[in-house]
């Protein structure tokens, strides 16, 4: 029965875009979304700059910039080093809606919403996402809640690793079973707690828009519909149907919302270049001279263990991963005496 003391559903999707969305409605594969434009609006929004994950969601949670509510990546240096420190939420600055709901005596509950680890101490609950370090009871307020969680299905955790695939049909099986996990997991933590607000956040577009986007802004909507990213936007329609006719009251307002959008690479910039190219670099030892950009990547590139090379070789890197070698790895690529700015990332943030 549908939780008719619910008054706002927020339905997150990371990555989530329109130029997937409106193609698969217009072939019909996409009825919820389809019928929730219809009977409502909607808009294409800019997202915030930088348009990272943990900005842009800190941004939907506190609506501050991130000047502001202090996240501008995955991660931030560590005071007087050059080592990396992984953020999470509680190096958001300002306070959260959540928050703000809270004082006022509203029950929310939060689902695998990122960058809100540690769990916040709200009434209702909070069960953090993937800036939580590890899948067990401390990602989640009450700890109780975690029990809950993992009794609901057979769940490794709330987000996965396409690394661990080797083919587009090995990688949908394992999307299209932790939809169907995480969808009744959403469903059940939705009725019967008494919730004013209830936000899900659905992160398989975003990982597969990473690993399997092959130009699917240039393809027309049938065909479109058939590829892995299609079939995964088509599933998360399919799981949206399924909470709202579970959670959703006559008198409950509904919001989908992304942190940023997709589209095809039409060009590449290879930042610490252009900075050694106008003097403000310096490469250290064998990566300096020509082609040291790419000589640095090649040096990243050995010293990651066999199964990532393997990973990054069929294009299933895991950005986490990712991020995580490149920062460890800095420290070795530059000559810091002559060196003013640089960047340590594949996104292009210069520090």
């Amino acid at each position: 029965m549908p939780a008719d003391d619910l008054q706002l559903l927020i339905v997150g999707l990371d990555g989530g875009t329109f130029e997937i969305i409106k193609p698969l409605i217009a072939a019909g594969k996409m009825p919820v979304l389809a019928g929730l434009i219809a009977s409502g609006c909607h808009g294409k929004l800019r997202s915030v700059m930088p348009p990272y994950t943990p900005v842009a969601w800190s941004t939907i949670m506190t609506g501050c910039n991130p000047g502001k509510h202090g996240i501008y990546y995955f991660s931030e240096l560590k005071p007087g080093t050059y080592q990396p420190r992984m953020i999470n939420g509680s190096d958001i600055a300002v306070s959260t809606v959540w928050e703000l709901l809270d004082r006022h005596d509203l029950t929310c509950g939060l689902f695998n919403i990122p960058w809100t680890y540690p769990p916040l101490k709200i009434k209702g609950f909070c069960v953090a996402g993937m800036d939580a370090p590890r899948f067990d009871r401390t990602m989640a307020h009450p700890a109780e809640m975690f029990e809950r969680i993992r009794g609901a299905g057979k769940v490794g955790g709330l987000n996965f690793n396409l690394a661990d695939t080797d083919t587009e049909e090995a990688a949908w099986k394992l999307i299209e079973e932790h939809l169907d996990v995480t969808g009744r997991i959403m469903r059940d933590v939705a009725v019967g707690s008494g919730l004013d607000v209830f936000m899900p956040v659905f992160m398989q577009a975003d990982y597969v828009g990473h690993a399997f986007w092959h130009g699917e802004d240039d393809i027309g909507p049938a065909e479109l519909a058939e590829t892995l990213l299609g079939k995964t936007y088509c599933k998360i329609d399919e799981q949206i149907g399924e909470l709202l006719d579970t959670a959703v009251g006559p008198n409950t307002t509904i919001l989908v919302v992304s942190d940023h959008g997709f589209g095809s690479i039409r060009g590449t910039l290879h930042v610490n270049r252009w900075l050694e190219q106008l003097g403000m670099l310096r490469f250290a030892g064998r990566y300096g001279g020509r082609g040291s950009a790419f000589k640095a990547g090649q040096h990243l590139f050995k010293r990651l263990p066999r199964r990532w090379k393997q990973a990054v070789r069929g294009r299933f890197w895991s950005r986490r991963l990712r991020r995580q070698s490149m920062l460890q790895d800095g420290g070795e690529l530059f000559d810091w005496e002559h060196t003013q700015a640089f960047c340590t990332t594949e996104y292009g943030g210069i520090t």
